[in-house]
């Protein structure tokens, strides 16, 4: 992706937008140590963190601008999907009981 549609994409996101994206980015990175077949290249790696570093400070002055803490909004959404897993957890165990009753 060019550098000048790379901004083009990032302008057009609001804060809160940009927050669920640092937060599936950061879950990938942290996921490469356990999962080094899955990791694209060092140098790669390298450039992703840069990148994240980079939007990181652009959602932080985006979402002051409107009068938001970005690193709020972060942990809201990283809230909201450890919210969603215990739910899709709950509703999985739900189901194996049903099933294991009806045996």
């Amino acid at each position: 992706m060019n550098e000048e549609l790379f901004k083009v994409i990032l302008k057009a996101l609001t804060p809160k937008t940009l927050a669920y994206l640092i937060r599936d980015l950061e879950e990938t990175q942290a996921d490469w140590p356990y999962y080094p077949e899955d990791a694209p290249p060092e140098t790669l790696q390298q450039e992703l963190r840069q990148r994240v570093e980079a939007i990181k400070a652009l959602a932080t002055e985006r979402a002051a601008a409107e009068g938001l803490d970005f690193a709020r909004l972060l942990e809201q959404a990283k809230e909201e999907q450890r919210q969603e897993e215990w739910s899709a957890q709950r509703n999985i165990q739900a189901q194996q009981n049903w099933l294991n009753d009806l045996q």
